[in-house]
């Protein structure tokens, strides 16, 4: 696990990460299997969030206000067999032709499911490039990657998230060409 393999980007809630990934996505000519979590608004109000998986047709709500569930988080009940879904999605890439794996993100629901949390380490493990984000808030994650040497870490503030696209495009590109090799 001595090669980098693993790009985390972090910040503060709201301050740009997802729109981060999703620039130096366009920037660069590169197959991506990807998880991309979107809230979902009602007016400018956050009232759930959606999973949307590169390759599929309908983003997967995995959190609502007003869904039911044993697990929640905030205000919001929680469908874990989202993640189930994901992890399997994840455990795809390994074997799979595509450049890199996106997983945006990564907070504090998916530790409550060990088959998720199962098939992200394993992506982290593999000598496949990886570009993730990571909330701060996300312990667990946190302790994991600390014990971890194949990552490199950008955090996004509102005075650096613009020039983070190009530093961070240059990363991934650096690793897409040294996993081919």
């Amino acid at each position: 696990m001595g090669r980098l393999s693993n790009i985390i980007i972090t910040g503060d809630f709201r301050v740009g990460k997802s729109t981060i990934v999703q620039r130096v996505l366009s920037a660069l000519d590169i197959s991506v299997l990807g998880l991309f979590c979107e809230p979902i608004l009602k007016d400018t109000a956050i009232v759930g969030y959606k999973l949307r998986i590169t390759g599929t047709s309908a983003p997967l709500v995995f959190a609502h206000q007003n869904m039911k569930s044993d697990i929640s988080f905030g205000p919001f009940g929680c469908d874990p067999d989202v993640f189930y879904q994901a992890a399997g999605y994840l455990d795809n890439f390994i074997t799979s032709p595509d450049d890199i794996v996106v997983i945006d993100e990564i907070g504090l629901i998916e530790e409550e499911n060990a088959a998720y949390s199962a098939a992200v380490k394993r992506i982290l493990d593999s000598s496949k490039p990886a570009l993730v984000v990571v909330q701060r808030r996300a312990d667990y994650m946190w302790r994991r990657l600390n014990k971890r040497q194949d990552w490199q870490e950008f955090e996004v503030t509102l005075k650096n998230r613009d020039v983070l696209v190009e530093r961070i495009s240059k990363e991934v590109r650096a690793l897409c060409v040294k996993s081919k090799i």
